[in-house]
């Protein structure tokens, strides 16, 4: 035989994919894709479909909505205790300064010396607000 000097054609022949071939898995473990809290998914199992059922899908639509239901609720009250505690505030600042000027006005009108009978009135309006302040404090269960 008689060798010429032309080459031996006996590399492999190219694809012309425009994508690179994927080599085939033969193994038989597969590699972890990503873990979702204790449990890890394959490659295998993210392939196939989820599995849920219409009656799962309208059960966790329930769920959703009645989260968003009571999440709507945590902060309507939320909002309501808030103007209950301003609401509060405000009437105890408004009850201070009335009884710092009515304390005032009359200290203005009888210039520092106050008639006997408007004093122990004075007193006896105070501690009976005392007490019923007192007795309504014990029984508010806040």
């Amino acid at each position: 035989m008689e060798k010429t000097g032309k080459p031996d054609n006996t590399r492999p022949i190219r694809s012309i994919s425009p994508r690179p071939i994927q080599p085939t898995r033969s193994s038989t473990t597969v590699p972890d894709l990503f873990v979702e809290g204790d449990k890890k998914v394959s490659l295998i199992e993210a392939d196939k479909p989820m599995g849920r059922t219409p009656e799962q899908i309208r059960q966790e639509l329930l769920k959703r909505r009645k989260q968003a239901g009571s999440e709507k609720l945590r902060e309507e009250s939320e909002i309501a205790e808030g103007f209950a505690r301003v609401r509060k505030t405000t009437l105890y600042i408004i009850g201070v300064m009335m009884v710092a000027f009515g304390f005032w006005r009359i200290h203005v009108v009888y210039e520092g010396k106050w008639p006997l009978m408007l004093t122990w009135g004075v007193m006896a309006v105070a501690m009976m607000a005392g007490f019923g302040w007192l007795f309504w404090y014990l029984d508010n269960s806040d």
